[in-house]
């Protein structure tokens, strides 16, 4: 009789989504924070208990206390955290971290994403600023809210965004992200650098709606490249050069400027920034608007220098007040501002500036003269520019 080896191979077991609570482990007793702009009162640390808690992802994580954080919340696949009405989080003083980031770093080609499917909504999330001491490290980047460096499908909505040290959210590799329905509020004693949302290199088919945004640096940014390793950066040797790369089919609308220092910015040196569309942006912006930009006042910063790769963007219905009075940095002092290469720009439904400032400032070359720049096919109201 032959004898016959049978190999049996398991099938797998389907991962079960948990349901969880803050309420039903945290420890009892529990001190809750106090979450409002800058009035927040730091009170019981919750890191390492929710951090347990998230670990390994597949959670519904129902977020009903108000808690300070001493470290960095690592988010993995197939989290969904709901937070209800007043509650989220303050990080504690001389964190200098993000307070949530996706648990593994890709920094450019969608394909090399490991975690997906990341939803937050609702909450309060206070960066507490003042209590930060740097920006950033070479260990753990900037000091955001949310810092997410390859993920697909995320979505964050019906949230605060206070005082952050830098961004509110910083996103790298990002395939089908989605924020909308928030609030970005920076305070009333803000510092250069924070900045609202973005999606940055290597972010594809993203959107930005239904904001509220007062920043103290761009409220929204769509930086291909940028100044990530600048030697002046408190975060330079921690995003690599691929970190700076593609952007494209990104929707930005609905958006209300409660005073920002800086509106939308396009940047590109060398990586392609395309099908952008932009519309209902109402408001005011102490300086510009909307700004295309190959960072045109010292283009040689950006990680990928050059005279601007972007084209095929559409603008519609831009409203926005620029006052004429005097500000902390006066810099290109216009509604709209172009300052590098584009193809295929259409601006309609552009307002005046409801002041003495221009409507549009469009540059020939940077400021050193390195890079001149060409417009094939831009168009501000139905007129050539």
């Amino acid at each position: 009789m032959s004898n016959y080896i049978i190999t049996i191979k398991k099938k797998a077991a389907k991962k079960v989504m948990r349901n969880i609570s803050l309420s039903d482990i945290l420890p009892p007793g529990f001190q809750e924070s106090v979450l409002t702009l800058e009035a927040q009162i730091i009170r019981d640390d919750a890191y390492s208990i929710i951090q347990s808690a998230l670990l390994g992802g597949y959670v519904n994580l129902l977020w009903d206390k108000a808690v300070s954080l001493s470290n960095t919340l690592l988010i993995e696949s197939n989290t969904n955290i709901t937070a209800i009405s007043g509650k989220g989080a303050v990080l504690k003083n001389s964190v200098n971290k993000p307070m949530m980031r996706n648990r593994t770093l890709r920094f450019s080609d969608n394909n090399s994403i490991i975690d997906r499917n990341i939803v937050i909504d609702g909450g309060i999330w206070n960066g507490n600023s003042a209590g930060q001491t740097v920006k950033g490290t070479s260990q753990f980047g900037f000091a955001n809210l949310f810092s997410w460096y390859g993920v697909e499908n995320l979505t964050l909505k019906n949230h605060k965004m206070y005082t952050p040290k830098v961004y509110a959210q910083h996103a790298i590799n990002v395939v089908n992200g989605h924020i909308s329905d928030f609030v970005v509020d920076v305070g009333t004693n803000p510092a250069i650098n924070m900045d609202g949302v973005h999606w940055d290199g290597w972010c594809k088919n993203c959107s930005i709606k239904d904001g509220n945004i007062r920043s103290y640096d761009d409220g929204i940014g769509i930086n291909a490249d940028d100044l990530l390793n600048v030697s002046t950066s408190e975060a330079k040797g921690f995003f690599p050069v691929s970190a700076n790369g593609p952007v494209e089919n990104i929707v930005i609308e609905n958006i209300v400027f409660n005073d920002s220092l800086f509106g939308i910015r396009l940047l590109s040196g060398q990586s392609k920034i395309s099908n952008i569309i932009i519309k209902n942006i109402s408001g005011i912006t102490k300086n510009y608007s909307i700004i295309v930009d190959n960072y045109w006042q010292n283009p040689n910063g950006l990680d990928k220098p050059g005279k601007g790769n972007i084209e095929n963007i559409t603008v519609e219905s831009v409203t926005t007040t620029v006052p004429s009075s005097s500000v902390a940095f006066p810099i290109n002092r216009a509604k709209i501002v172009l300052s590098c290469s584009i193809k295929d720009l259409t601006m309609t439904g552009v307002t005046p500036t409801g002041t003495n400032l221009p409507i549009l400032e469009k540059l020939s070359q940077s400021s050193d003269g390195q890079y001149t720049y060409s417009y094939d096919n831009v168009k501000l109201n139905g007129n050539p520019v």
